[in-house]
C-alpha cells in the first residue's frame, strides 16, 4: 500500500492500518536534527516499507547528507545546490543511494548534473530542461 511512499525530513503525518503515527510539528522537524532522526527511525521500525528520503539539514559538508542517510538507511537524498560535489554523488551511489538535485532551470546547469550522475533534477522549466538533455543521450 505504501509502496511509493517517502519519509522526509518535512513529513508531519503518517497513517498506516487505521493508526496514527505523528512525527512532529514542522517546526520542530525542520529545527532540531536529533528529533527528525528519532521521529524517522520510528516510522521507519513501524513500516519498513515506507522509503525514506533524506534532505539537506542546513549542514555546508558535502558529505553530511550521505553520512545520515548512510545512518538512516535512506534510498535517496535531495541535495542542495551548491552544497554538494561529485564525491557527494559518489559516495550516494556506491550505497545503493539515488542522488535528486534541487534544482536546475538553466541547460548548462543540468548537463552538468546529468555528467555527474544525478539520477533526478528537479526544474521549473521541465521543457527546456528535457529538451536539452536529450542532447546529451544522441
Amino acid at each position: 500500500m505504501y509502496k511509493y511512499s517517502y519519509i522526509t525530513a518535512a513529513a508531519c503525518l503518517f497513517v498506516r492500518l487505521g493508526e496514527v503515527i505523528e512525527t512532529g510539528f514542522y517546526y520542530l522537524q525542520t529545527r532540531y536534527y536529533g528529533i527528525k532522526v528519532y521521529l524517522i527511525k520510528k516510522v521507519s521500525e513501524y513500516a519498513p516499507d515506507i522509503k525514506c528520503c533524506v534532505g539537506w539539514d542546513g549542514n555546508k559538508d558535502p558529505m553530511s547528507m550521505v553520512d545520515r542517510a548512510i545512518k538512516l538507511g535512506a534510498y535517496k537524498i535531495q541535495l542542495f545546490k551548491p552544497y554538494f560535489n561529485q564525491e557527494t554523488v559518489d559516495r550516494a551511489h556506491e550505497n545503493n543511494i539515488l542522488c535528486n538535485v534541487f534544482f536546475a532551470d538553466d541547460i548548462e546547469e543540468a548537463k552538468k548534473y546529468r555528467k555527474m550522475g544525478i539520477d533526478c533534477i528537479l526544474t521549473n522549466d521541465y521543457l527546456a530542461i528535457k529538451n536539452g538533455l536529450e542532447e546529451l543521450d544522441k
